[in-house]
């Protein structure tokens, strides 16, 4: 190398672009105005400044999602903060359901695309028709035998499903576990303990209470309380689609769980599921966000028309562009009472 010579020319380190914002403009006279909140939103910073002037969006208080990736794979992150949701944000998903001042103030900040998203929400939430308080299954019940066919049924579908699709392991009784048997020749474990069970929260069940499944609310009734009772799935009201409602186990009934930062986060859209295995029963209103959803998750479709009928809207769908993996979608087609569900039931492998 000959002397006196610099190979390395830092100048480009003094470079700044054309269109380089001064992020620090203005922050001390805009201490309401939410960069971060945005960025919790979903939106990228450089959208949040495009227009050189900050928006102030109002605060509504609550938990802000601080990214979905610690609810994927994770049920009970997703239940810890949905009865949080439950217990400490009742005052701000009122304002939103009920379109209060302080959360109309609140939307009118808001850009187009998330107006759409609460828009989308809010009118789903006006098509449920689910009934908040099912009545629980009493002790002397004429149709007691017929219910405990259905919750046997119910109950092996979910089992099934568990140990085929979940893949998550966790300590019990139910079935031996292959790989601590064969270890037992090195670890001398005793063959009592080289049992297991399946994790049966990571099953999702969804019913469709819209008015165009009012002809399965009865039977979707019985099934809410059928699960209900077994406790070892999570469940959830979702009118064509959208998630409104989540059974709560302490309050036996359906409740308001989402905040407006989870809307934004399209949360009523399934977006913290991954990696899950959703029983979904409605029709085809709701496919567009079914089919969506079989990217990231293990979806059987307890539909209540042919086949045929669905496989065609999933064909458009596709052709339009969307986002669907067949290979994750099981469809159970004609299911529109007890008795057809129980007779599919049986003749799923």
């Amino acid at each position: 190398m000959k002397k006196n010579t610099n190979p390395l020319d830092r100048q480009w380190r003094h470079f700044k672009s054309p269109y380089a914002v001064d992020r620090n403009a203005n922050f001390e006279s805009q201490q309401d105005v939410s960069i971060k909140d945005t960025d919790d939103l979903g939106k990228s910073y450089d959208k949040a400044i495009e227009s050189r002037t900050p928006r102030v969006i109002p605060r509504l208080g609550g938990i802000k999602p601080s990214g979905l990736g610690k609810y994927h794979n994770k049920a009970s992150e997703i239940t810890k903060r949905f009865n949080t949701n439950v217990k400490n944000n009742q005052q701000q998903m009122k304002a939103m359901n009920k379109w209060h001042s302080e959360f109309e103030d609140y939307y009118t900040a808001l850009s187009q695309k998330d107006k759409a998203k609460i828009q989308g929400y809010d009118s789903a939430r006006q098509y449920s028709e689910i009934n908040r308080r099912p009545a629980r299954p009493g002790k002397y019940d004429l149709n007691g035998v017929k219910n405990r066919r259905l919750g046997t049924e119910l109950s092996r579908i979910i089992s099934k499903i568990a140990e085929d699709y979940s893949g998550t392991q966790t300590e019990g009784d139910d079935f031996w576990d292959i790989e601590r048997l064969m270890l037992r020749s090195f670890n001398n474990e005793p063959v009592t303990k080289c049992r297991m069970s399946y994790d049966k929260s990571s099953v999702v069940m969804m019913l469709d209470s819209s008015p165009s499944c009012s002809e399965q609310s009865n039977f979707y009734s019985k099934l809410a309380v059928i699960a209900a009772e077994y406790g070892d799935l999570e469940l959830y009201d979702a009118p064509n689609g959208r998630l409104v409602h989540m059974w709560s186990p302490k309050q036996h009934e359906f409740v308001k769980f989402l905040t407006p930062a989870d809307i934004l986060a399209d949360m009523h859209k399934w977006s913290m599921f991954k990696n899950r295995v959703v029983m979904f029963f409605g029709d085809s209103d709701g496919c567009q966000t079914v089919f969506e959803n079989t990217v990231r998750n293990k979806v059987f479709y307890f539909y209540t028309e042919r086949e045929d009928y669905l496989i065609e809207e999933m064909h458009e769908y596709a052709s339009d562009g969307g986002s669907i993996n067949p290979n994750n979608l099981t469809i159970i087609p004609s299911v529109v009472d007890m008795t057809t569900f129980m007779n599919k039931a049986k003749k799923m492998k």
